[in-house]
């Protein structure tokens, strides 16, 4: 066997696919999530998909140096918790719609309610704060609101100050962080023309904009290319490059671009 063979079967996607596999083991234990666990499966198996899986491989046995750490490490990342989350997120996304009818109003109604929700726990704190109140206990910092955000991302655990065991607050201070949790939840809510997906589009647009940051953060490049392969796969609509790309600039500043061609980025 030459070095070319070599190479070619050590950055083959089946050492890939192992990982892949093994990073799902752990949402696959619940029974509520294994149907989604299984469609990544047969997503990350899609023939379409081998290139890719091949470049994930390469980067995975590319050392990576950590600070604090003598040696580098092995890189270990894997796209399928990655699918989990997209596939996950767009399922929460239509049970918080179905169970919280505000979230089914149009964009700027939606974006109204909970600026006045904000509005209101602040003059709520105001009124009591001229007077005795209670407090709240905190419980310790965990990565329980990280979980949230992927699967029930309308929600979110109040908790103490980083690297307290527990945080004692007065009950005005936490309806201010309420407050301010509302505020920032009502910039979030989509603007009328990305609020018309429904179906297999929002898919679609979830894959393209939510994968082409991971991508950028975990690998260093963004990948249109096979961003695009991938929304296809996930979404079964057919797309391309300059959709996702598109979808990626209705989402970061005009300063968060790369400057790579997609040639030079998938080489």
């Amino acid at each position: 066997m030459n070095s070319r063979e070599r190479h070619k079967r050590a950055a083959s996607p089946n050492a890939q696919l192992d990982l892949e596999f093994q990073s799902l083991a752990g949402v696959e234990r619940a029974e509520s999530w294994r149907p989604i666990v299984e469609r990544v499966k047969d997503i990350v198996q899609r023939p379409e998909l081998a290139r890719f899986l091949s470049i994930l491989e390469q980067h995975n046995r590319s050392p990576k140096i950590i600070p604090g750490r003598r040696c580098p490490a092995p890189g270990s990342f894997a796209l399928g918790p990655h699918l989990f989350q997209v596939l996950m997120s767009v399922e929460a996304q239509h049970e918080v719609r179905s169970k919280l009818p505000k979230f089914g109003q149009p964009a700027a109604e939606m974006r109204a309610h909970l600026e006045d929700v904000s509005t209101k726990c602040r003059a709520l704190a105001d009124v009591i704060r001229g007077g005795p109140q209670p407090h709240v206990a905190l419980a310790a910092a965990s990565d329980a609101n990280t979980v949230l955000r992927i699967f029930m991302p309308m929600t979110e655990l109040f908790e103490a100050s980083a690297d307290s065991e527990r945080e004692v607050v007065a009950f005005t201070e936490l309806l201010e962080r309420a407050g301010g949790w509302f505020d920032a939840l009502a910039g979030h809510v989509p603007r009328a023309k990305h609020n018309r997906h429904t179906g297999a589009g929002v898919l679609r647009v979830r894959a393209s904009e939510f994968l082409v940051g991971v991508f950028r953060r975990k690998l260093g490049r963004p990948y249109h290319t096979h961003v695009a392969t991938l929304a296809t796969v996930i979404s079964e609509i057919p797309t391309d490059a300059d959709f996702v790309k598109k979808v990626e600039a209705r989402g970061i500043g005009p300063g968060d671009h790369d400057t790579g061609t997609e040639s030079s980025e998938e080489s």
